[in-house]
């Protein structure tokens, strides 16, 4: 019997680490190029994020 999936919510300011998710990833990122101030941005957070999963 195959595992169950897995399901992670996330917010642009707690991603998971990439490396502890296994198996296909499926990302949803309904806000992807939002910038919050000055540390939170696509280029920061979600691209890095995107990046470690391959």
């Amino acid at each position: 019997m195959p595992p169950l999936p897995q399901l992670y919510f996330a917010s642009p300011r707690v991603l998971p680490k990439a490396e502890k998710l296994h198996g296909r990833v499926v990302v949803l990122d309904i806000a992807f190029a939002s910038t919050i101030g000055t540390t939170v941005s696509f280029e920061l957070v979600t691209k890095p994020f995107l990046d470690g999963l391959g």
